[in-house]
């Protein structure tokens, strides 16, 4: 008897993983005709093998039942909006917006720079002129002043 829950958890996981796309919307199309095939089935089986239609009533309830249950919360999970992060982690898609930084660490998992990859520019490096015959110039020992706090 817990394959029925078992089976409507599977259908309803399906649905809420892939909602608002067609693989969710076939999931739970596929989750509701089999269930709704099998009560049918079972009620055909029972009376091409001579049983009294009022046997094993139970049964074809809870199965209508179920493809009912199915249906409606199905339904309502298959329609739910998929939110996506405006700024997520790299790592783990935590959510980063709202944050201080720019480019934060993230408090789910610790990595740094967890929005983007920061860009390190690398300057190119100018050519030295040629020595020319100028004069080095050296240093100078200046005093520097001192203020009395120091």
């Amino acid at each position: 008897m817990m394959l029925f829950p078992l089976y409507a958890l599977f259908v309803c996981f399906l649905c809420f993983k892939h909602r608002r796309r067609w693989r969710g919307i076939a999931a739970w199309a596929a989750g509701v005709v089999s269930i709704v095939t099998f009560a049918v089935l079972d009620s055909h089986i029972r009376t091409w093998m001579g049983f009294s239609p009022g046997s094993l009533v139970s049964l074809q309830l809870l199965l209508w039942m179920e493809a009912g249950a199915v249906a409606v919360v199905g339904g309502f999970i298959v329609l739910l909006p998929r939110r996506n992060a405006v700024m997520p982690c790299r790592k783990c898609g935590y959510e980063l917006k709202g944050l201080e930084d720019e480019n934060p660490r993230c408090p789910e998992c610790g990595k740094e720079h967890a929005a983007f990859e920061p860009k390190v520019r690398a300057k190119p490096v100018a050519s030295l002129p040629a020595a020319t015959e100028a004069t080095p110039v050296a240093p100078t020992l200046e005093p520097v002043p001192m203020s009395p706090d120091a």
